[in-house]
């Protein structure tokens, strides 16, 4: 019998310019965990581009200096339309993101950056062409464990 505590935080925010981040992490194994987070990111993160991306991966924390703490890449896949000065069509996207999420000591909040990791890539359908794409800012949420 388990008798861990469960707990889930969801997050629904602008990201970069127009577009918009959304998610939600759970366990069911206490804070430790493990954890799923699944995210979604859409809209346009610049002038000419839109894209709708998702990913989900699996983490745990580890206890660092009194606080529960984790760094996991969440690789998002999706697609998206582009006329901009450097990209026009359409394309796949591959962009992982990185969240570091950290849990109060009290296990009741938890505060997560956003941010690229630089290792983004776009493959146009129509050229054959591969080009770099990642969203530059971060975005810190301070959110409510449930």
């Amino acid at each position: 019998m388990n008798s861990q505590a469960g707990y889930q935080f969801t997050f629904d925010d602008n990201f970069v310019a127009e577009a918009h981040v959304k998610g939600k992490g759970e366990t069911c194994n206490g804070i430790r965990g493990p954890w799923m987070i699944h995210v979604q990111v859409t809209g346009s993160p610049e002038p000419g581009a839109t894209i709708a991306t998702s990913g989900e991966a699996e983490f745990t924390t580890i206890f660092f200096e009194g606080r529960s703490m984790a760094q996991v890449e969440i690789p998002t896949t999706g697609t998206g339309v582009f006329q901009t000065a450097e990209i026009t069509g359409t394309g796949d996207i591959q962009d992982p993101l990185l969240f570091i999420i950290e849990i109060k000591p009290d296990s009741a909040a938890a505060v997560i950056t956003i941010t690229s990791t630089g290792k983004g890539l776009i493959t146009l359908h129509t050229q054959d062409v591969t080009a770099p794409f990642h969203m530059p800012r971060y975005l810190a949420l301070n959110l409510n464990l449930r």
